[in-house]
């Protein structure tokens, strides 16, 4: 049973990180700008930031899921996975249940495209047929999460701002190259200081982006505790996929070897005791084991032999 009191905590804390990640993103843009252009150019950022944030581009979830070389899973193809999905969006107070597509590829993944209210869910082949149909349901209700709290917006606007102080900062490295030799005959004077930040601001941004990145995952692992009720559910799921995402082999070697601050996910174990921590002794969750497996039509299987696709 989700514990609400610790879960509007958890909440609280991770909106508060993803809006001081994403102050310190346009700040570091803005600097960027000012530092290379001046500061009269200042309100060009802020003008950009203010339109990706009133007109998002209205991208069709078809088609983007059509990139991945999906098929739509109609209600007919699983109806019990439809129920849950049109319960967790209705707790969600979502105005569209978002779509559910299947996607041909043995390994276990999910991911979210489109915007809050024309949303679209990937799930690979794999997760179907290795996930129990509770642990689904929750990888459902953290997609879900994600379409809730907007983040596909959210990062695709942290995302442009990393991306353009990144060009900024191979803008200003190609200029101060050419302008050396006029910088040795004291004909102009480089400014190094601004350089070297210059420099370092793409990896600044890079640090930041990846940690608003894990913030927002965590956001949306409580509120998939929350929408479900039941956060073992989802910690269960997080084990297994953490452990056959990419084999046991190279999972190992990947937890062991990745660098924390550059990784867009939190580490799995830190993510399941976050999720424990929001459990009750109580158990008095929503019974989501309607049926162990989701069966498909056999004819959505061969589609993993004709696709070359990996993500």
């Amino acid at each position: 049973m989700f514990d609400q009191q610790k879960g509007d905590k958890s909440a609280r804390r991770a909106s508060l990180q993803s809006i001081l990640l994403l102050m310190g993103l346009t700040g570091l843009l803005g600097w960027s700008v000012e530092l290379l252009l001046g500061s009269n150019l200042w309100w060009l950022v802020m003008l950009a930031i203010a339109v990706a944030v009133l007109l998002p581009p209205k991208l069709n979830p078809r088609w983007l899921m059509n990139r991945y070389r999906a098929r739509e899973i109609e209600f007919h193809h699983a109806p019990e996975l439809y129920k849950a999905m049109a319960l967790l969006s209705q707790r969600a107070k979502l105005t569209k249940i978002p779509l559910l597509y299947w996607i041909p590829d043995n390994r276990l993944n999910s991911f979210t495209v489109g915007q809050r209210n024309r949303a679209a869910i990937g799930l690979t082949h794999g997760l179907l047929k290795s996930l129990s149909f509770r642990e689904i349901v929750a990888v459902l209700a953290h997609e879900t999460a994600h379409i809730c709290h907007n983040d596909m917006q959210l990062m695709a606007i942290a995302d442009a701002a990393a991306g353009i102080t990144r060009l900024f900062s191979k803008i200003a490295v190609v200029v101060a190259v050419l302008l050396l030799p006029l910088s040795f005959f004291g004909v102009l004077i480089i400014n190094w200081l601004a350089l070297l930040i210059l420099i370092l601001a793409p990896l600044a941004s890079s640090v930041m982006l990846q940690a608003l990145s894990r913030t927002r995952e965590f956001s949306a692992d409580v509120k998939a505790a929350e929408l479900t009720g039941d956060p073992v559910g989802l910690a269960n799921a997080l084990q297994r996929l953490d452990l056959w995402q990419d084999g046991l082999f190279f999972g190992l070697f990947r937890r062991r070897c990745g660098f924390g601050l550059f990784n867009s996910h939190p580490s799995t174990s830190e993510r399941i005791e976050r999720l424990l921590k929001l459990e009750l002794s109580a158990s008095d969750t929503e019974n989501w084991s309607v049926t162990e497996r989701i069966d498909l039509p056999k004819d959505f299987a061969k589609g993993l032999k004709r696709s070359k696709f990996w993500f």
